[in-house]
C-alpha cells in the first residue's frame, strides 16, 4: 500500500518551492523533485504552468494510491499542459477519468507492453491510447509512475 504526489521541474535553477506542504525533496542533473503530502493528491493545472513552466521549462506532476491504482500523470511544458491523464481518482476506481493532449513516447511501452492490462486481447497488435471511461489498458498505478520516472529520469525513484 502507499501513496505518492510529487512535482518535479526542469532548471532547478531560480525555481522556488512550489506553495504546497513538501515532504521531500530529491534532485538530479536535469530534474528537481518535491514530495507532497497525501492529501494534496490535486494539484491545479495553473499551478503546474503559472508557478513551474512559465519559470522550469518543464514540470511533471505524479500520483498514484496503490490500494485502488488510482494514477495522475500531468506533463507541463512552454505555458501549456502537453499530456494530462487521470486513472481512478474521483470518479470511479479503475477507468481512465481524463486523457487530454498529446500522447507521450512512454505510453504504449508502459500501457500496451506490460502484463498489468487483464482486458488484453493478442489479437491487437497496435496500441490504442486510453479513452476516457475505458477500464483498458488497466494498470497497477505504482509500477506506472516508477515506469514513467524511469523513462523521464527522474530523482528519488532508485
Amino acid at each position: 500500500m502507499g501513496t505518492l504526489c510529487a512535482i518535479y521541474f526542469s532548471n532547478v535553477e531560480g525555481v522556488e518551492n512550489p506553495d504546497l506542504r513538501i515532504i521531500d525533496e530529491s534532485v538530479n542533473e536535469k530534474w528537481k523533485g518535491v514530495i507532497l503530502g497525501g492529501d494534496q493528491f490535486l494539484v491545479s493545472d495553473e499551478m503546474l504552468i503559472d508557478h513551474l513552466s512559465k519559470k522550469a521549462g518543464a514540470a511533471v506532476f505524479l500520483g498514484f494510491q496503490s490500494v485502488v491504482d488510482a494514477f495522475q500523470f500531468v506533463l507541463a511544458k512552454d505555458d501549456r499542459i502537453v499530456r494530462k491523464l487521470v486513472y481512478g481518482c474521483f470518479q470511479n476506481e479503475r477507468e481512465w477519468e481524463v486523457v487530454e493532449g498529446e500522447e507521450q513516447e512512454w505510453e504504449e511501452v508502459v500501457f500496451f507492453e506490460t502484463e498489468y492490462d487483464e482486458d488484453w486481447d493478442e489479437e491487437f497488435d497496435e496500441f490504442v491510447s486510453p479513452l476516457v471511461g475505458s477500464s483498458s489498458p488497466g494498470i497497477d498505478a505504482r509500477n506506472t509512475c516508477e515506469e514513467i520516472a524511469e523513462f523521464y529520469d527522474l530523482p528519488g525513484w532508485d
